[in-house]
């Protein structure tokens, strides 16, 4: 079956070699909601503080730079989740079948002898 562009920007942003089976397309799609969750939490609770810091003191390039900060590090966390749980799960390694095992270990060896 051919693979669509959707499932390809899938593989090609979380790191996945081999076909996208039901394990890893489940275990993707609840690393995204738990980001999604997350950025949606942050992003209202980012907002409350925005509002209240231009109520109270009036800077606007003070709350710029805590609003931009804030985000880079969401930015990086969400990242850091992602990379986490796709390690954690095994999702981004190669899986080879029994009967092409001999065939990769060779390959393999002729890579680090070369």
């Amino acid at each position: 079956m051919k693979e669509t562009i959707s499932t390809k920007i899938i593989k090609w942003f979380y790191g996945i070699h081999g076909p996208l089976d039901e394990y890893r397309r489940n275990e993707l799609n609840r690393i995204g909601n738990n980001i999604a969750i997350f950025l949606l939490s942050t992003n209202l609770l980012l907002s409350f503080i925005a509002s209240l810091l231009m109520l109270s003191t009036n800077n606007s390039e003070l709350t710029l730079d805590i609003v931009v900060s804030v985000l880079l590090l969401t930015v990086f966390a969400s990242l850091g989740y992602i990379l986490y749980e796709t390690k954690r799960h095994h999702l981004t390694e190669i899986d080879v079948e029994a009967k092409q095992e001999s065939k990769t270990k060779q390959n393999l060896l002729k890579e680090q002898l070369a």
